[in-house]
């Protein structure tokens, strides 16, 4: 197994907060990682920028070969994840929500079907997913950042709203 992420030297700021200050560490193949920190660590930013979504960082950040900043293609191809602010669509069904992003993601349908059995949610199927609890709306987030069966899943508060028994799936 090789090293998946490899993270060097790696400082962010917002204006004059220094959020990440010179941080260096690598993931391997199959690691299970988790970030524990106090409210403000940079926990979240961490994740922003190994996920290519902030690019503002000085230091380097390499998903197994490749250059975060140059290889974002690569980068957002074999990875997903699930961030305090990913989108479902409150007003389509679970299945409708599911339909969109399978056709996004060049999925077949019945895997992201398979999916939500998997995960529990065949009866919700044709709920508007402003209609279910927050725990299966977290649910259907992971769901859909599972369709396109990616290496590295980031899952940002993962466990939001999902009871003990429901985060167990």
């Amino acid at each position: 197994m090789g090293n998946i992420y490899n993270i060097r030297d790696l400082s962010f700021s917002f204006g004059k907060n220094k959020i990440l200050n010179d941080i260096s560490f690598h993931v391997e193949e199959g690691d299970i990682v988790g970030l524990i920190g106090q409210n403000g660590a940079g926990k979240s930013t961490l994740i922003n920028i190994m996920t290519g979504v902030y690019s503002n960082y000085s230091g380097n950040v390499f998903f197994k070969s490749y250059d975060n900043k140059e290889n974002l293609i690569e980068l957002k191809s074999n990875i997903a994840a699930v961030l305090d602010r990913s989108a479902t669509y409150g007003t389509l069904s679970v299945v409708e929500n599911i339909n969109y992003y399978c056709k996004l993601l060049n999925v077949p349908i019945q895997y992201g079907l398979d999916l939500l059995d998997e995960f529990g949610m065949t009866e919700y199927t044709k709920f508007k997913v402003s209609q279910l609890s927050s725990g299966y709306q977290q649910r259907l987030r992971i769901v859909i950042a599972l369709l396109n069966d990616p290496s590295v899943l980031f899952l940002d508060e993962p466990w939001i709203a999902l009871d003990p028994i429901n985060s167990q799936f």
